[in-house]
């Protein structure tokens, strides 16, 4: 089932087939998607984590919800040559967390984001786009720390790159 289209798939799954276990699974995922949304259509947003994503229920036994934030999907369309549509997508999903003070989802996301899988462009336009709110986004520095430690390793660091970059600590201080 394609989260995208849940209004017209979303009874295709007996949910009654799962186990209990399983069952409870799917009821978390749903919990933590919902909870702090006011419609079906943003609570389908949360699964779709700002890009796309299915949840699938392949067998009884197994219950499957996989999602592509915003950031995997940005990076897709870069390494597709797209550069431009991708940037816009970072830049218009973190702009959209920030302007709703998700600033904790945002710094969730930050901690996830496995910096040697994504290209320069992407690995700086986090960064850029996440300036404005360093001092209320913990895991930033450390982030920062990591995206210069890869692009080093790539050989694709030049001196000044970073500069400005760097952001605030939460307690003012500059990383």
């Amino acid at each position: 089932m394609c989260v995208d289209d849940y209004d017209a798939d979303i009874d295709a799954t007996d949910v009654t087939k799962l186990s209990e276990q399983n069952r409870q699974e799917l009821l978390d995922i749903l919990t933590d998607a919902i909870k702090d949304t006011k419609s079906v259509d943003e609570a389908v947003k949360v699964l779709r984590g700002f890009g796309g994503g299915t949840a699938s229920v392949n067998d009884p036994d197994e219950v499957s919800c996989q999602t592509e934030s915003f950031v995997q999907r940005a990076s897709r369309l870069c390494n597709q040559g797209r550069t431009t549509s991708g940037l816009d997508l970072l830049y218009n999903s973190v702009d959209e967390l920030l302007h709703q003070g998700k600033f904790a989802q945002l710094n969730s996301m930050i901690e996830r984001v496995s910096v040697d899988d994504h290209s320069i462009d992407i690995l700086l336009g986090m960064l850029t786009t996440t300036l404005p709110a360093s001092s209320r986004l913990p895991a930033r520095s450390q982030f920062f720390n990591d995206v210069e430690r890869s692009i080093r390793n790539r050989g694709e660091y030049e001196d000044g790159l970073l500069t400005g970059l760097e952001g605030c600590q939460p307690d003012g201080s500059r990383s």
